[in-house]
């Protein structure tokens, strides 16, 4: 919503579960509406495994299930979640093997301290990033520890 409403020129709405695609998509429709300067693409997907081969993306920002115990046997819960830094670790990947960030594009990642954070980030820097911490959101009472991290690429710094 936030990207149409500034006008960029393309967006995808991405998530393997339709029906959240399909609700973003109707999100987006009734806030931006019909923007004849900007391609929205709600598009389900595994990541980035449905993506045009020739997709370059100035702007990723991804909020991942990377939550390391699992905290529910209900499959939603899961799957919205707790999956495991496996999954920030193949985004990191597929990133980079199929060259998706645009020269001075940017990834914007939120990952908490409940998620294996050091391996994470640690990967990210492996794959040629350089992580840069936005801002972190702590809540009293609560060890949890939220951080939104921008990464470019260590060619790009």
């Amino acid at each position: 919503m936030i990207a149409g409403s500034l006008g960029a020129r393309e967006i995808y709405a991405v998530d393997v579960h339709p029906d959240s695609v399909a609700t973003a998509a109707a999100h987006y429709e009734r806030i931006v509406g019909d923007r004849t300067d900007t391609v929205f693409r709600p598009l389900v997907s595994n990541l980035f495994e449905e993506f045009p081969d020739s997709a370059r993306l100035d702007v990723i920002t991804f909020n991942p299930p990377a939550v390391s115990a699992r905290t529910s046997d209900d499959p939603t819960v899961v799957r919205n979640v707790c999956v495991g830094a496996e999954i920030v670790l193949r985004f990191f990947d597929q990133i980079v093997t199929r060259d998706l960030l645009a020269p001075e594009g940017e990834i914007h990642l939120i990952v908490s301290n409940t998620a294996e954070l050091k391996r994470i980030v640690g990967h990210g820097i492996d794959a040629g990033f350089r992580p840069v911490v936005l801002h972190r959101q702590t809540w009293e009472g609560d060890n949890c520890q939220a951080y939104l991290f921008k990464l470019i690429r260590h060619d790009a710094a």
